[in-house]
């Protein structure tokens, strides 16, 4: 295999390994709560997995049911946020979000 073959597949591996470790939560305002940590069965979250502590993942939020939240998870790293089409004017409070990549407005 030839050098730049190799240095792509180097890359390749690496982008791959790293997509496969983030997930990608959508608040859709289920729970009883305004808090990002909801467990479940109570989850805000799409699919009722919330985010754990120390994560880094793509969050997107929908629809406009708890559109004022509190982020009360330490230690978030968002490789994006997105407000989905048709969402409404969301507040998000609380606790700290590193933001890694980009934070865009589909609504």
């Amino acid at each position: 295999m030839s050098p730049v073959l190799t240095v792509f597949a180097f890359l390749a591996a690496v982008a791959l390994a790293t997509s496969a470790e983030a997930a990608t939560f959508t608040w859709d305002g289920g729970a009883n709560r305004n808090t990002w940590s909801t467990k479940k069965p109570n989850s805000n979250w799409s699919g009722g997995n919330a985010p754990t502590d120390s994560s880094t993942n793509a969050y997107v939020f929908a629809g406009s049911t708890r559109t004022t939240n509190v982020n009360d998870i330490e230690d978030l790293t968002a490789t994006n946020m997105t407000f989905a089409s048709g969402a409404g004017a969301f507040t998000i409070s609380g606790r700290s979000i590193t933001l890694q990549g980009i934070v865009s407005n589909s609504s």
